[in-house]
């Protein structure tokens, strides 16, 4: 399997798994060493939740949030770091000091994002949503289906970025689990991924510890990490590229057993 595994820091105080919430910058960069000494592949760091009702904070109020934490990793770790902002300004300055990927909930729908995409060069992750934080879970609908009118936005959306001068090899693709979509739509788009690889971009996804996975097992947050873990065997087996995930060696373990087992099916 050649899964990669992006752990995820939070220095919010408002987000959906509380014990991912980090929001000084010594417990940021105490738990971010801790996820690279457990293995992670890349560390995705953000200030701003978009959970579902969510009220966004300031530019200023993120940029204090993320911008010294990502100037000390930088100076601590070897592995990539990623930024998690729709914000340009956000990921302008996290570029100046020498941010890793772009990860953007919007798809980069801010033309300035785009030509920061352009300029960069990094890595881009570009998610689908319906809706915003207030708006996107409150009946959420895909007349022609989800998987279908989610692959449609993804293509005008490539062709955008292709067309403004993004590089392919550097876009990922991510179908926004839980971002505008309700349990049955995100058990169709995880049974149906097949449909977004025939594009041709590496896939991330993130379904860490989220709601459609709490409602299946009737967990909250802080104990939904075997039903991550189910969900996410199957996504590994289905060689998605990248999984972002709250529990870093929780995952590398699981990793390590589907690889043994590999040769065996």
């Amino acid at each position: 399997m050649t899964t990669k595994i992006m752990g995820i820091i939070n220095i919010t105080n408002n987000s959906y798994f509380t014990k991912s919430q980090f929001i000084s910058l010594s417990s940021a960069i105490e738990q971010a060493l801790l996820l690279e000494k457990e293995g992670a592949d890349y560390l995705d760091i953000g200030g701003c939740s978009t959970k579902p009702n969510s009220i966004p904070i300031s530019t200023d109020e993120e940029i204090k949030r993320v911008i010294p934490v990502l100037k000390a990793l930088k100076k601590e770790l070897k592995i990539p770091i990623s930024i998690d902002t729709y914000r340009y300004e956000v990921a302008r300055q996290a570029v100046d000091e020498g941010v890793d990927f772009i990860n953007d909930i919007t798809g980069f729908e801010d033309p300035k994002m785009r030509q920061l995409a352009k300029k960069s060069e990094l890595p881009i992750c570009v998610m689908h949503k319906q809706g915003d934080s207030k708006t996107m879970q409150i009946h959420p609908t895909y007349a022609k289906g989800a998987i279908h009118e989610i692959r449609e936005w993804f293509e005008k959306r490539i062709k955008l970025l292709l067309d403004e001068g993004i590089k392919k090899e550097h876009i990922y693709i991510d179908p926004g689990i839980g971002f505008g979509k309700t349990l049955e739509h995100n058990l169709e788009i995880l049974q149906d991924l097949d449909k977004l690889r025939d594009l041709g971009l590496p896939l991330l996804l993130g379904t860490s510890r989220k709601t459609f996975i709490q409602k299946l097992t009737k967990q909250p947050a802080e104990k939904a990490l075997y039903g991550t873990l189910g969900v996410n065997s199957m996504l590994i087996q289905k060689d998605v590229d990248i999984l972002r995930v709250h529990d870093v060696a929780a995952h590398k373990e699981l990793l390590a057993v589907l690889n043994a087992l590999k040769p065996l099916t």
